[in-house]
């Protein structure tokens, strides 16, 4: 595989991820909207996020381990469908970004182990 391929299977997913982990803070921010005091609104901001958070401590923790990041968003992913019954606008997207983590870590995988 060549280095350039290498590189852009390396970034697109941890772009889409970082897109998806921004797209999710954006739906905190109707907290600003409401006529409540600052550590109320803090609060609403924090409970907000949490989903955001966690996915982005995956992303910081495993930043270099494709397939740990691949199967938890996976997992995440199909766990948040089972629990709703049907897949959104939040899961399809993380199930992509999972799939491609692991589709990456697979064929670095298997090119390291063929050299």
């Amino acid at each position: 595989m060549k280095k350039s391929t290498e590189t852009l299977l390396f970034w697109i997913p941890r772009t889409l991820s970082i897109l998806f982990l921004c797209f999710l803070f954006s739906f905190s921010l109707d907290t600003f909207n409401t006529n409540t005091e600052t550590l109320q609104t803090i609060q609403k901001l924090f409970n907000h996020n949490i989903p955001t958070i966690i996915l982005a401590t995956i992303l910081i923790l495993s930043w270099k381990n494709d397939l740990l990041i691949g199967i938890t968003y996976t997992l995440i992913a199909i766990l948040a469908i089972i629990l709703t019954s049907l897949p959104s606008i939040i899961t399809i997207p993380l199930l992509l970004i999972g799939t491609l983590f692991l589709t990456f870590g697979f064929t670095v995988n298997k090119h390291t182990k063929q050299k």
